[in-house]
This record gives C-alpha cells, sequence and structure tokens, in this order.
C-alpha cells in the first residue's frame, strides 16, 4: 500500500510543467530489464537518475510505502520530531441541534448541518499548540500538519546530535529526499498524510 505526504500548496503551473517534462524523458528511456547484457549499468543509472529527478521535481508530495511509512514514523520518533499531544474534542452533533450526522454530499443541508461540517473539518486543520508533530495526526485521519508543527520538529531535528542524525541517514537516501520535502513544506501550507 501507498502513502503520501502532500503540501496543501499544490504545484505551480510552472512546476507542473517541469514535472510532466521529466516524466516524458523518463517515460522514453527504456526499462532495464529490457536492455541487453552488458549495457545494464549505462541504461540502469540512466533510467533511475531519470526517474530520481522526477520524484525530486516534486516539491508538494513525498511518496512512500507501509514499510517505508513505519521507518519514517520510527525515525521521526528517535529523533525527538514527533510527540504525544492530547486530539481537540469535535464538535458534538448536540451543540448544532442535529441528531444525525449529515451528509456532506446533500445539496439540501440545512444551516445547522452547514455550521456542523464546517465546525468538524477544522477540527482537522487545529494546530496543537506546541511541540513539533503529534502523533496522532500521522494515523489515517485526514490531519493538517501545520507549518508552525513541520518547522518545531526541524528545529528539534536541526538540534540533534550530528551522530544520531548519521545513524538515521545511513539507512538510505530516502531520509535525505524526506528532510528536504520538509524542509519546503511551511511555505506551502502544511501537509497530509494520505
Amino acid at each position: 500500500m501507498g502513502y503520501n505526504f502532500r503540501t496543501i500548496q499544490p504545484l505551480t503551473e510552472t512546476e507542473r510543467e517541469e514535472l510532466n517534462r521529466l516524466t516524458r524523458h523518463a517515460l522514453a528511456i527504456p526499462r532495464p530489464s529490457s536492455f541487453s547484457p552488458g549495457q545494464e549499468s549505462k541504461s540502469q543509472a540512466a533510467y533511475e537518475e531519470a526517474w530520481r529527478a522526477v520524484i525530486q521535481a516534486d516539491p508538494s508530495d513525498y511518496q512512500t510505502n507501509s514499510v517505508g511509512l513505519g521507518v519514517i514514523l520510527e525515525s521521526m520518533g528517535k529523533l525527538g520530531m514527533v510527540h504525544e499531544a492530547p486530539r481537540p474534542a469535535f464538535p458534538t452533533l448536540g451543540e448544532f441541534g442535529l441528531d444525525g450526522h449529515p451528509d456532506p454530499e446533500d445539496d439540501q443541508l440545512t444551516a445547522e448541518q452547514q455550521a456542523f461540517l464546517v465546525a468538524y473539518e477544522e477540527v482537522f486543520s487545529t494546530d496543537s499548540g506546541t511541540g513539533p508533530i503529534p502523533w496522532y495526526k500521522l494515523d489515517d485521519d485526514p490531519w493538517v500538519i501545520t507549518p508552525r508543527e513541520v518547522k518545531a520538529a526541524l528545529e528539534v531535528y536541526d538540534a540533534t546530535p550530528e551522530e544520531l542524525r548519521r545513524e538515521v541517514s545511513s539507512q538510505g537516501d530516502w531520509w535525505g529526499r524526506f528532510v528536504v520535502f520538509l524542509r519546503g513544506v511551511p511555505d506551502r501550507g502544511g501537509m497530509v498524510l494520505g
């Protein structure tokens, strides 16, 4: 299963054009399995470099799989980039005079139903108030990890002893790419894990 950290602000038109150009270039390179023996090293390197450029050209998206997500979360925990924080309270139906959860797709919502849905969605964008990224925002719900939370996580990371950062980085180049992605997140309005 794949997971994406996506920034709130999408790619600009210029970024999208560059991403499309790089993708077309990468698609034009034959897959390494289609090369004859003896050509693998140069051809495979060109193929991998082209796709690496595609991945790096999208500052609004960091993709990983379930194993990679587990390693990222474990590394963030080890480095102190996440913390325990209480989940904010969601509005109750009674506060809005409702007895059933309204359907957001219903085009005949009452003012109370609309207000409830707005209040409910706003909870997902609430900043935790202190510390770096709260653990609860790294689950399956659409929590917005705010620019402040990401900046706080990066401040902790930057203050972490070099030896511990090297230990995490030694697991592969994915960590460096993830940190580069995180450094761009505050300028893009935060991020959501999905």
